[in-house]
């Protein structure tokens, strides 16, 4: 069982977001300045020995491909941003990845299809980063920060030609002669099919049997389209829990560990292409405050244990990878990375599950199908 984990390429100096959210901005200025919304919230989290990186520097990334191999994370799934005319941002880990060939560091990307826009700003689905940096409204602006479009045929041949060399790097991870990519919100791709059908001849051009494509909490209506669906947490199980307790956006909103990982454990499709993705915590209030939402209670202990039966319950579905939110969304609370309290624990879960995880498995065979049809 191979596990690939969400990996952040936010950690790093760019001009947009000194521009944006205040000179020297990166991931790490919200962690530092998160603070509790009640008492015993786990905020601020400081990376085990103060170790806020430079993603931009040989040695970090080198840190990271070691500890991958150390504790049995397979490979990193990229977050890749092109907007509106090939517009790209927080591309140059990647790209040093692809230059630093001596880094043995598996990889594949997940376009991370959203507009980047103010919090206050009328764009649905949107990506605002960092309330809590939020400039005041302005009615003179859009609040637009880049946009998403996919434009036609002219623009699909140029983002696959970019993406070719990172394809072609022996280090990214394909199936059956097809390399990876996830599309985070492909339902928000109009064009998608026919952008595809592109990208696949492209492949084909260039020596592959095609693209593997990878869809993140899709539609049913969009599955057809994909090679896998992919439910990726706890994004779907928390959208469930606050539809079904009508939970809206805009106050604290707080879930239980133990609650939120027995959901995803108990819950089976009939699709024949799903993947039961899982997440080592989540808390986004460094970035959102007291509009933030998080998940309590979690312990690298309970996480080992749950993760064991998720690769079981995968095992069983016969899939032979998993995808893990994730390696170091610090703002986020999702993160393998050690941290000052449970150290390399995280880490460690990753290791003991992948060596026990078999004698869980006749207990997710012949389960019972819960469909959600909602």
């Amino acid at each position: 069982m191979k596990v690939i984990t969400m990996y952040l390429p936010q950690f790093h100096r760019i001009r947009e977001n000194d521009e944006w959210w205040g000179e020297g901005y990166t991931e790490w200025t919200a962690v530092k300045s998160a603070q509790k919304q009640f008492e015993g919230h786990e905020q601020p989290v400081v990376p085990l020995n103060n170790n806020y990186y430079d993603l931009l520097k040989h040695d970090t990334m080198n840190w990271q491909a070691d500890l991958m191999h150390k504790y049995g994370v397979d490979a990193q799934c990229i977050y890749h941003y092109w907007f509106k005319d090939g517009r790209k941002i927080l591309e140059k880990p990647a790209e040093n990845l692809l230059k630093w060939t001596d880094i043995n560091m598996q990889f594949c990307f997940c376009w991370a299809n959203e507009t980047w826009a103010r919090s206050w700003s009328a764009v649905k689905d949107k990506n605002s980063w960092n309330d809590s940096c939020e400039k005041t409204n302005n009615r003179d602006e859009s609040g637009i920060l880049l946009e998403q479009a996919y434009g036609g045929e002219k623009e699909w041949i140029e983002h696959f030609n970019y993406l070719l060399p990172f394809f072609k790097d022996e280090r990214y991870i394909n199936i059956d002669n097809m390399p990876v990519i996830m599309i985070y919100k492909p339902d928000q791709i109009d064009c998608l099919r026919e952008m595809l059908n592109i990208w696949n001849k492209l492949a084909v051009k260039n020596g592959f049997s095609g693209v593997f494509l990878i869809g993140a909490n899709p539609d049913r209506e969009t599955t057809d389209i994909l090679n896998k669906v992919l439910y990726m947490e706890p994004q779907y199980i928390t959208s469930l829990y606050r539809a079904q307790n009508g939970v809206h956006a805009g106050s604290l909103i707080i879930h239980d560990y133990d609650e939120l990982w027995n959901g995803i454990l108990e819950y089976q499709d009939e699709q024949d292409n799903v993947l039961y993705g899982g997440f080592v915590g989540y808390d986004d209030t460094p970035r959102r405050g007291k509009a933030g939402e998080l998940v309590n209670n979690r312990t690298a202990n309970s996480f080992k244990m749950y993760l064991t039966k998720l690769l079981a319950k995968n095992h069983a579905k016969g899939n032979d990878i998993v995808f893990l939110n994730a390696w170091n969304e610090w703002g986020e609370g999702m993160h393998l990375e050690p941290d000052n309290k449970e150290k390399y624990g995280y880490l460690e879960a990753i290791a003991y599950a992948k060596k026990n995880y078999k004698q869980y498995v006749s207990s997710f065979e012949n389960r019972e199908i819960l469909v959600d049809d909602s």
